[in-house]
């Protein structure tokens, strides 16, 4: 699951195009389709 915040992150930086959001975040909203839940 992590890999896609990591290649979004790079997407981001080699376009010049802001950063995505935390990682929190992404696995708050993506973490529950992958059967995973964000840990605290």
């Amino acid at each position: 699951m992590g890999w896609h915040w990591h290649l979004d992150e790079l997407d981001a930086e080699v376009g010049g195009r802001p950063p995505p959001g935390s990682w929190d975040a992404f696995s708050a909203e993506i973490g529950p389709g992958h059967g995973r839940t964000p840990q605290a």
